[in-house]
């Protein structure tokens, strides 16, 4: 599952069994981000939910750099909070006068824009749409 919040993007996936680690632990989620800052800021506004910066895994070889274990049932208290802080008529807005820096609202303005395409790619009447430029 991937979370795009006020306090960053994150990527919420099963753990793997310590004893066999090509079998799933379905009652510990791995909450991994790309950048430190994402779970360091997710901990400071939900700390009874997110495990302090001290926790955090760094791995180089990993796709998702950083990363926190969660038992399956505070995740889900986590994402339960997150959804009660929707005070906001616009994500983007929202995010940009919460501080985020311009890497952040330039990912948010490029994940806005590819599912802009999904929707026009995919609707009947703009099948020919052009492809979105990733590269902008």
């Amino acid at each position: 599952m991937w979370l795009t919040t006020r306090f960053g993007f994150f990527s919420a996936v099963c753990a793997k069994k310590k004893t066999k680690k090509s079998e799933l632990n379905h009652d510990l989620i791995m909450l991994r981000a790309r950048r430190r800052d994402h779970l360091v800021k997710l901990h400071k506004a939900l700390p009874a939910w997110v495990p302090e910066p001290s926790m955090i895994h760094e791995s180089t070889k990993a796709d998702y750099r950083y990363r926190v274990f969660i038992a399956r049932s505070v995740f889900v208290r986590l994402v339960t909070e997150l959804a009660l802080d929707i005070d906001y008529g616009n994500f983007k807005d929202k995010c940009k006068d919460d501080g985020a820096d311009a890497e952040d609202l330039k990912f948010l303005h490029a994940m806005w824009g590819v599912g802009y395409h999904l929707q026009e790619r995919t609707d009947p009447a703009r099948k020919d749409a052009p492809l979105f430029d990733q590269t902008k």
